[in-house]
């Protein structure tokens, strides 16, 4: 679950960054997409997640907010897939990306005995 978590904030992270802002972590590297467990790595608490999931959603909502067309249609030359080759898509899969982890996190809450996300 704290992976799952700590990916999703690497993710926002990565969005951050093709609209400009700069935000980051020492463990970031951590939860990037492919990257190997090493088992020695000092890894965040939840509580330091959790602060890290504030701070960087609401620099994210900011960021959206003030993009501008020109931000988003900007070309992408490599890194995640965009639908329309431009920044727009980019941020357009990796919201159906985090759908996809929130998914898996709620099924994991229901596997571990706990209630639904929705109830």
């Amino acid at each position: 679950m704290a992976w799952l978590v700590g990916h999703l904030i690497w993710a926002r992270k990565s969005v951050l960054g093709r609209l400009g802002a700069e935000w980051t972590a020492p463990w970031l590297g951590l939860y990037a997409r492919g990257a190997k467990l090493d088992p020695a790595a000092a890894r965040p608490s939840p509580p330091e997640l959790l602060s890290a999931w504030s701070e960087v959603s609401a620099l994210l909502g900011e960021a959206l907010e003030d993009a501008s067309e020109e931000a988003l249609s900007q070309p992408i030359k490599q890194g995640p897939p965009s639908a329309d080759g431009k920044v727009s898509g980019v941020i357009n899969f990796l919201a159906y990306h985090e759908t996809y982890h929130v998914g898996q996190m709620a099924y994991l809450r229901c596997w571990l005995g706990h209630k639904g996300v929705m109830g």
